[in-house]
């Protein structure tokens, strides 16, 4: 069966439900007055990759900008065609006039990460025990898998992929590291909306009917949409037949992306939001496209350059920023004291008592940060249960 773009019917008894809030439409005027698409896309993608990422493996997470009509008019026909009826119903209200025409896109891969993992023809939420990241990703809307102190969200945040398309649409192929399985999947958020006289729901799927189910979408499993993927939109991201599942991951393409969205201001977030895990040796960031400085077709951040890159793209109180955590990266386990605790159960507060100022180590810090040397400091904090 031959992977196609699907838009349920509105049946009878079934309420209309359209997307809130101008994040999706509302005529290319936003109501979040807080939306960044740049920073948006890095602080998704990457925590969930660091999220994803398989024990003792550095995450990597690969940004690639292409040129303004690296895709043709022939790709862009053959993986959207049929979604132009969609993009053109008037109840959609896209934000810019949709057309058939060669454009840019944007591919976002991870590698040491899990891939997708989890039953892909589950098709009812999953219960509080259960852990399904295909489910999450893409047959949930506001609804995330991860538990407390997880950093990301495949719930409301995962919206950010078809957020940061110009027609709210990404896809998406997937190696999985348990099954060494691989898929390529497709999801669009529009309005509910009319082709003629028959009325279909916003929320369109790529992939295939399931045989059983016919409303239910399944990921195409075939290995020439896969080898397609990955030559229309230059993935590195091996999902061939004998793929090793070593390079299991993620890869999103979102087509037509937001013109925002350019290899230099990305570069940009990703060392203003991601310095830290970078510093410790947990994440490099590969960033492509046109525009990056010195000319260079591509940079790949790591705890060893990341420095000097934002020595030429950042501000200056960035720069001091990351020089501090690089000092403290390098000696968390020298030059640092620890204040006294307090032990009775009352809200902290800072008080002279709290700083051993009679020991030779203290007094040894007060000179370092006098001659304007960083220092450390150990702040101990109880945490009072609440009452």
């Amino acid at each position: 069966m031959t992977a196609a773009w699907h838009f349920r019917t509105q049946q009878p008894g079934e309420d209309v439900h359209n997307p809130l809030g101008g994040e999706h439409f509302n005529q290319g005027i936003s109501s979040d007055s807080d939306w960044e698409a740049g920073e948006s896309l890095v602080r998704e993608s990457i925590q969930n990759s660091l999220d994803a990422g398989r024990p003792d493996e550095a995450v990597h997470v690969r940004f690639h900008v292409s040129a303004p009509k690296a895709m043709s008019v022939q790709v862009a026909q053959h993986w959207f065609g049929e979604l132009w009826p969609h993009l053109r119903a008037k109840q959609c209200q896209l934000r810019s006039d949709p057309a058939p025409a060669a454009g840019g896109f944007l591919v976002i891969e991870d590698f040491g990460t899990r891939g997708l993992k989890g039953d892909y023809t589950q098709w009812n939420m999953p219960r509080d025990s259960e852990e399904n990241d295909f489910f999450n990703f893409f047959r949930a809307e506001g609804l995330s898998g991860k538990g407390a102190g997880r950093g990301g969200s495949w719930g409301v945040g995962k919206s950010v992929f078809g957020r940061c398309s110009r027609i709210n649409c990404f896809l998406a192929a997937t190696l999985r590291h348990d099954d060494g399985e691989a898929f390529v999947l497709g999801k669009t958020l529009l309005r509910h909306h009319y082709i003629g006289n028959t009325e279909f729901r916003a929320i369109g799927h790529f992939g295939i009917s399931d045989q059983n189910h016919e409303s239910l979408i399944l990921p195409s499993r075939d290995e020439s949409v896969r080898a397609r993927l990955q030559r229309d939109f230059a993935l590195q991201r091996a999902i061939g037949a004998d793929t090793d599942r070593e390079s299991a991951g993620l890869s999103v393409v979102i087509p037509y992306a937001d013109l925002a969205l350019t290899a230099v201001s990305l570069l940009s977030t990703v060392v203003r939001e991601y310095f830290e895990p970078i510093l410790r040796g947990q994440l490099t960031v590969g960033i492509s496209g046109p525009g990056l400085p010195r000319g260079v077709a591509s940079v790949r951040l790591n705890a060893e350059n990341i420095l000097e890159h934002a020595r030429s793209i950042c501000k200056p109180e960035v720069v001091r920023l990351l020089r501090l955590a690089e000092w403290a990266e390098a000696n968390k386990h020298a030059n640092m004291i620890e204040l006294r605790g307090s032990t009775a159960e009352v809200a902290p507060r800072w008080e002279d008592s709290l700083f051993p100022s009679e020991t030779p180590e203290f007094r040894a810090v007060c000179e370092r940060y006098v001659r304007g040397d960083p220092v450390g400091i150990r702040v101990p904090l109880r945490v009072c249960p609440g009452g």
